[in-house]
């Protein structure tokens, strides 16, 4: 694993810790039990026990984002903690508890901007989050929430006495890298001429892996009604639904399958790819 993901790892254990003793005034233990490097298809494995994920962007600083997945049961008892409970489970997640699973992990991420920027050297900010129990999904709606193909994992136990013990499941893309401002010499790892030639195991499929497609990339949208529509007109502006340091989308047959930051080669406007499905994930949502 990579440093700034042991990192982002040491600065999760350190904040879930504080957080929990400043709710409750007792001391909490956390700590990283195990890393490991899975791809999309094995989050199945990690979802079969932790279905519930919260996930955020990295606004600044780092590309990509962070997800935590939970037992659901687990979920429910640190929230009944933190609203002044006994650590009480439950098998569903109620609205006021989902309202303080959000609100403590919002915190966390308060807690690693100021840790993280001063490990990185760069301002960043992670958040806000939002959590959804997929425990009867499937894999492809997960990939969407989470919004990157997760590829680093860390298994996490934070425990208060008798009262909590939970076990969470970090993860992060495959790179964790500060962002990058001005164009610059791209990392060899992220290099594509790396990779072997694909294959889909699908002898039809094969067959049509030279196609040309076309490839548009996609600032943002925003919907207008006709009237202001017809109003448009040299110098108007119209205003997208994405912020300056969100990820643009790069878009296949209208279907959203990566994200990354535009960046200028040779005078021509090109796309750094910082999120992107798995080759299996893409050829299913193209065929």
């Amino acid at each position: 694993m990579g440093d700034n993901f042991s990192e982002f790892v040491d600065a999760t254990v350190d904040n879930l810790v504080s957080i929990v003793k400043t709710v409750t005034g007792a001391d909490a233990e956390a700590k990283c039990l195990k890393t490991e490097a899975r791809d999309l298809d094995g989050l199945k494995e990690v979802l079969a026990s932790c279905p519930l994920v919260l996930r955020a962007p990295f606004k600044t600083g780092l590309m990509g984002g962070a997800a935590f997945l939970m037992r659901v049961e687990a979920a429910t008892a640190l929230a009944d903690v933190f609203i002044g409970g006994s650590g009480a489970a439950s098998a569903e997640l109620s609205a006021d508890m989902k309202d303080a699973v959000i609100e403590i992990f919002n915190q966390l991420g308060g807690g690693l901007k100021t840790r993280l920027s001063a490990d990185f050297g760069t301002p960043v900010a992670l958040g806000p989050f939002d959590v959804v129990d997929f425990g009867k999904s499937g894999i492809g709606e997960v990939a969407s929430f989470l919004g990157f193909a997760p590829a680093q994992f860390a298994t996490l136990s934070l425990k208060l006495g008798t009262t909590l013990d939970a076990e969470i499941c970090l993860t992060t893309p495959v790179l964790m890298l500060p962002g990058i401002e001005e164009e610059e010499e791209l990392p060899t790892q992220m290099l594509a001429t790396s990779l072997p030639p694909l294959t889909t195991g699908n002898p039809n499929l094969d067959l049509i892996m030279d196609v040309r497609l076309p490839l548009t990339v996609r600032f943002g949208q925003t919907r207008m009604i006709l009237r202001d529509v017809l109003k448009l007109g040299t110098g108007s502006l119209i205003e997208l639904d994405k912020q300056e340091n969100e990820p643009v989308d790069l878009m296949v047959n209208d279907k959203v399958l990566a994200r990354g930051e535009v960046v200028v080669v040779d005078g021509n406007y090109a796309l750094r790819i910082i999120e992107i499905e798995s080759a299996a994930s893409r050829i299913r949502s193209l065929v």
